[in-house]
């Protein structure tokens, strides 16, 4: 293995535990604990649904302002502070005494959320060779799968005994740890310029490189990823009513569909990662869909025919291709848009988180209307088929960096 490569994979490897810890504590852990919080400090379940939503709004506030933090200050110097400023929320919600403080709280590890992920497609374009990114990218995306399972862990043989603010301090004490290692090693791959892709703060202003852009592909690829948000993320939102209210299959097949999500999700992202770095990540990008549309359908067939089998095949085409969708669109992102790409990916993850807000939104409505969620599933195939449609005529030409 070459120096490069060694290098290379040192990063990805770094990288998808950073997402692991600032994903799976700073966006999960909470309402993985909340019961117990509940018993210590009580709010009730509306109070809930805003801290939660609160989450999502630092997400979408701050992937706008992440593109700007790039180029500012470089995407390796963004992807760090977030580290460290993790586990500074992370102890902070050991101490929380009120629901204001969990929100203030929430909001800003949604933000960290965007900031560790925006930069990520400038970095490694400079870091990992594009025979590799998709792989990188498709891995690092799955990286949230990894963290649950620290978080299983934690909730399973902690919580009782310990209590939720101990979870909460193990959390920042692993999160340093990590934010340590990860800064020493990173420093150095990333040489003298600490991580200004491309030099990046030579490269004009936010709005020049707006200009600078290429319209019609820009508004696809924004396109996409609001399909992204509107039709794939919502997919977890509504299973486990989907199967519990309308067929007679019960709760044991809805918790097994979100197993198959799980474990899937460990091992898709890097390998349809792959994929992409044989046959582009545009083609990947296609065959990605067209997976996906059929999970969605077979999905379907699984709830109306009462087949836990058939449930469980649409659960895993779902999961097959949904971790590495992220990884792939960001791969094409840094593949056409060169120096451009975190500005791209910056207006495209508000767009996405912009879509899932709005693909709950409508799938509650649909259930009321029809009274079902058959149509919300349809609604998601329709949305993975247009993404499809959109893949099949973005670009092939490789953007000058």
């Amino acid at each position: 293995m070459t120096s490069q490569s060694l290098r290379a994979l040192e990063a990805t490897v770094l990288f998808v535990a950073f997402v692991a810890a600032t994903y799976a504590f700073g966006l999960y852990l909470f309402p993985a604990t909340v019961e117990a919080i509940r018993r210590e400090i009580p709010f009730d379940y509306q109070v809930m649904g805003v801290l939660t939503g609160g989450i999502q709004a630092g997400f979408m506030t701050f992937s706008a302002v992440a593109g700007w933090l790039v180029l500012r200050f470089g995407g390796m110097r963004v992807i760090l502070g977030s580290v460290w400023l993790s586990a500074v929320a992370f102890a902070a919600m050991a101490g929380a005494g009120g629901p204001v403080t969990f929100g203030v709280l929430l909001f800003v590890m949604g933000a960290i959320s965007a900031t560790i992920w925006v930069p990520m497609v400038d970095v490694l374009r400079d870091l990992v060779p594009e025979r590799h990114r998709s792989k990188a990218m498709g891995a690092i995306a799955a990286g949230t799968s990894y963290g649950l399972l620290v978080n299983a862990w934690l909730v399973a043989n902690l919580l009782d005994g310990q209590g939720w603010r101990a979870l909460w301090l193990i959390a920042a004490g692993l999160t340093v740890a990590l934010a340590t290692f990860g800064t020493l090693r990173l420093r150095r791959l990333a040489g003298p310029a600490g991580g200004l892709p491309s030099g990046a703060a030579a490269q004009g202003t936010l709005a020049q490189r707006l200009r600078a852009l290429p319209r019609g592909t820009t508004v696809l690829v924004l396109s996409l990823m609001f399909l992204n948000g509107l039709a794939s993320i919502p997919y977890q939102t509504f299973i486990s009513p989907y199967v519990e209210a309308e067929s007679t299959m019960g709760r044991e097949a809805a918790t097994l569909a979100w197993r198959v999500i799980a474990v899937v999700g460990m091992f898709s992202g890097f390998l349809f990662g792959g994929l992409g770095d044989r046959i582009t990540p545009r083609r990947a990008l296609v065959v990605c869909f067209a997976v996906m549309a059929c999970g969605f359908v077979v999905t379907i067939a699984g709830v109306r025919l009462n087949s836990v089998a058939v449930l469980a095949s649409g659960a895993f085409l779902f999961a097959f291709v949904y971790y590495a969708m992220f990884g792939l669109v960001a791969a094409y992102i840094a593949f056409f848009f060169g120096a451009g790409s975190a500005v791209v990916f910056a207006v495209g993850n508000v767009l996405m988180g912009l879509g899932a807000v709005l693909g709950n939104v409508i799938g509650d409505t649909l259930k009321e209307a029809t009274g079902s969620f058959e149509s919300v599933y349809w609604m998601f195939a329709a949305g993975a088929v247009a993404s499809l449609v959109i893949s099949v005529v973005l670009p092939r030409r490789l953007a000058a960096a």
